[in-house]
């Protein structure tokens, strides 16, 4: 028997069918092909992570309460069957084409719950300013679309739509004085996750290592985040609870093959950072998602007596949590704001080249007063914040794209 090292393991996800909209037939069922379902077991769906971790327990076993003689226990309960991906990190990979989905697609959308994939190549015809334009086309276009702006000084700026009017659209945050699009400017539209109301997406996992291999079935994200730093690569954590885990005999075959889609993504080194329409020097910061998930299994006779969870559902509110760390200077574009009470955005785009870039964004954010550390070196400040809606309905706290 050889040991199987944790570095060779091959991770696969899967969008399970039927569950798009509501959970359907699909739920928590094998995604190998048949009745209409997706197939787990293929190269593309590969995807490059850093840990994997799923918790299973077919029996939740419990001691019997009963009065005996000896102190031992001799009698133990089933209870119902509970799994869950405990954490899958990796890092943000964008696939390198513009509007092609990368290797995380699946685990992005079922954490936002929709994406916005918007093919769009077109040019500023008129009246470019740095919050908007006319455009030669605004075709597909939509609010909360993220398009790729080519600015004076030849750098690529991702921004999100506020309003569309045709061609006549207008963005947030601003562009940097003085970059406002020429006309002829290129504009492409791309790939955005957004928030929804209701939230039933699913996902099949398969983890395999040389002779063993483990599915995961019917996990949902309940909890996303998303970390940036200034020298390192974007990368996220994904954590949640399942229906169910097969192994081996039970689970589905191994690809053996990984399609791997796109390159280095793009690291802290290259972009920029935004409280309302400001540039900021952060040096880290993370957006953590809750989507306060949770699995159905507490009836009688659920799912054909199995008491296997028959469909995820949400539980209670969304929350948005935002951290950013900085050093203590200009207190004027953070600080002051968060004392007055004044919510602020939060912007980060990381990468220039277009088909590499990654975008997060908080339009609304309430800030707290940030506590000050006080090193041997620079002081420095560690701000937390929640990410509200514009309004009831808008689902618009947090957005993730890729341009």
């Amino acid at each position: 028997m050889a040991l199987n090292i944790g570095r060779k393991g091959r991770l696969y996800v899967v969008k399970e069918a039927g569950t798009a909209g509501g959970n359907g037939a699909g739920y928590g069922q094998v995604q190998d092909g048949s009745s209409a379902s997706n197939t787990l077991s293929a190269a593309a769906r590969g995807i490059r992570h850093t840990d994997y971790k799923a918790s299973f327990d077919p029996f939740n076993r419990v001691n019997s309460p009963e009065k005996k003689t000896s102190p031992g226990q001799v009698l133990i309960f089933d209870r119902r069957t509970t799994a869950g991906l405990g954490s899958l990190a990796a890092l943000v990979r964008p696939s390198g084409v513009i509007n092609t989905v990368g290797e995380a697609d699946p685990v992005f959308e079922a954490a936002f719950g929709a994406k916005r994939n918007v093919t769009l190549s077109t040019t500023v015809a008129s009246a470019g300013t740095t919050t908007g334009a006319t455009l030669t086309s605004g075709a597909g276009l939509a609010i909360n679309d993220a398009v790729l702006i080519t600015c004076p000084d030849g750098k690529k700026r991702a921004r999100i739509l506020l309003t569309v009017a045709g061609a006549v659209v207008t963005w947030a945050p601003a562009l940097p004085t003085g970059q406002q699009p020429a006309n002829g400017a290129a504009v492409k539209a791309g790939l955005c996750y957004q928030l929804t109301t209701d939230l039933s997406i699913s996902l099949a996992f398969l983890h395999c290592f040389s002779g063993f291999r483990r599915e995961l079935r019917g996990a949902g994200i309940e909890k996303l985040s998303l970390m940036l730093d200034a020298n390192l690569e974007p990368s996220f954590t994904a954590s949640g609870p399942a229906a169910d885990h097969k192994s081996d005999a039970g689970a589905v075959a191994d690809p053996t093959a990984f399609t791997q889609v796109g390159g280095n993504p793009p690291s802290g080194i290259v972009g920029d950072t935004l409280i309302g329409n400001n540039a900021y020097l952060m040096k880290k910061a993370q957006i953590d998602l809750a989507n306060n998930l949770t699995v159905r299994n507490t009836e009688y006779g659920a799912n054909s007596d199995t008491g296997v969870a028959s469909e995820l559902y949400r539980d209670g509110r969304r929350v948005i949590g935002v951290s950013l760390d900085a050093f203590v200077e200009s207190a004027a574009t953070l600080y002051d704001l968060a004392k007055a009470g004044t919510t602020a955005s939060f912007f980060n785009q990381t990468g220039r080249t277009e088909g590499n870039i990654i975008v997060v964004y908080c339009p609304k954010v309430n800030w707290d007063v940030a506590d000050t550390d006080e090193p041997e070196g620079p002081a420095g400040w560690g701000f937390k914040g929640v990410g509200l809606e514009s309004a009831d309905a808008a689902n618009d706290e947090l957005f993730l794209a890729f341009l």
